[in-house]
């Protein structure tokens, strides 16, 4: 019988008045029957240790730090226990990137879990922003969120076919687009949310 996971994904957008953002949300989750977060733009260590305060009842939380900064930004917290963890960076655009994303390079954390004694595999990523809205082959913000999708992707080859697995987080490509139709069809993944065409 497989495992029932309850999980929630939040971008909590990093900048003016996250402290206070990260705490009125840290005290909403803690109060609901959720079983993994998976976080994203929770850029200081400062930012993860607020939210372990009022997330009390998640003994497990997962972040990759460089001195105060947290890698990538991701941070998963979770009520099961963690067995294993690992850091994907996609590196920055070599395209001239953008003050906001040299400050805040994309990547994928991926978490070992055991619940109820099964293998799940969760990973929290985050790709990169198109400010332009054109997920055309030719714009170089698409080329860029397929480079990042495919080197997703050839993480989850690397998996044990023995785990279940869950991938989360904040992809900035519209659901039912051809860039998440192909990330999608690269391991046979489907899309929780369905025929629902609201941003990814």
């Amino acid at each position: 019988m497989a495992a029932e996971l309850r999980l929630l994904s939040f971008n909590v957008r990093f900048g003016r008045y996250a402290g206070a953002r990260l705490t009125a949300a840290g005290e909403q989750i803690e109060n609901e029957r959720i079983d993994v977060v998976v976080l994203q733009e929770v850029m200081h260590r400062a930012q993860v240790k607020r939210l372990q305060r009022v997330m009390t009842s998640f003994p497990h939380s997962v972040s990759h730090r460089t001195g105060p900064m947290v890698r990538a930004g991701l941070v998963i917290f979770s009520r099961w226990p963690v067995e294993r963890q690992d850091l994907l960076s996609f590196g920055r655009a070599a395209a001239r990137p953008s003050l906001d994303q040299w400050l805040k390079p994309k990547g994928a954390l991926i978490v070992h879990l055991r619940v109820d004694n099964q293998a799940v595999v969760i990973i929290d990523t985050h790709l990169q922003h198109n400010p332009l809205g054109n997920w055309s082959h030719v714009n170089r913000y698409t080329a860029r969120e397929q480079f990042e999708l495919q080197r997703l992707a050839g993480a989850i080859g690397k998996l044990s076919s023995d785990s279940s697995l869950v991938v989360a987080g904040d992809f900035n490509v519209p659901a039912g687009s051809w860039l998440l139709g192909q990330f999608l069809a690269s391991h046979g993944l489907r899309d929780a949310m369905g025929p629902s065409r609201e941003p990814a």
